[in-house]
Formats: C-alpha cells, structure tokens, sequence
C-alpha cells in the first residue's frame, strides 16, 4: 500500500524589526515560522519571547513605499487581539516573509 506523502511544512527563519505590542518601540528579533506558528525571540535558539497561531490572524500587504517610525519594508499581522508590524531589510525578504506566512496558512 502507499501512502500520500504529507505536504511539506513550510518554514522560514531569520532577523526582523518588529513592534512591541504594550512598548511601541522596535526591537530586531529571531523570527521562526514553522509547523503554523510564528514565534520569535532575540537570537536564534533563546527563550522564545512570543508566539502567534496563524490560523488566528491574516498577513496585509502594506502599501509600496510605506513608512512606519522611520522603518521601510513593513507588512502586518492581524489577529483579533492585536496588530503585529514587522519590518525587514528589504522589499525582497518583506515578500518573502508575507508569502510564506501565506503559503503556511494555506496548509493548516
């Protein structure tokens, strides 16, 4: 007998800009997206000091050449209790990270 091979995990890693949810000041953080959750924390491998189900929320494109407290490159993540903004290093890693956000929510 066979068996239909499981569709694979989407996951990405790397460094981010993200605003404080109660603080709004912007902190760089080790972003991980995997098994349908976003969790990030200071550098990859330490306490992690939040995560985010995507099945609670939806990725929004922000418009090009957007601009939040002097940081370029933002996307948001909304769930129903709160807006995460995150800014990257560039417009390509911003695509990037929206598409597999996206992709990711597509499998759960």
């Amino acid at each position: 007998k066979y068996r239909t091979a499981e569709p694979p995990i989407v996951t990405k890693e790397g460094f981010i800009v993200k605003q404080g949810g109660k603080v709004k000041s912007w902190r760089k953080r080790y972003m991980v997206l995997k098994n349908g959750k976003i969790k990030y924390s200071k550098t990859p491998g330490s306490k992690v000091k939040g995560e985010v189900n995507l099945s609670d929320g939806t990725v929004e494109w922000l418009e090009d050449g957007f601009v939040l407290n002097n940081h370029n490159n933002v996307f948001k993540f909304v769930t129903s209790k709160r807006t995460y903004y995150i800014s990257c290093e560039d417009s390509r890693t911003m695509v990037e990270w929206i598409e597999a956000i996206r992709c990711a929510q597509n499998q759960i």
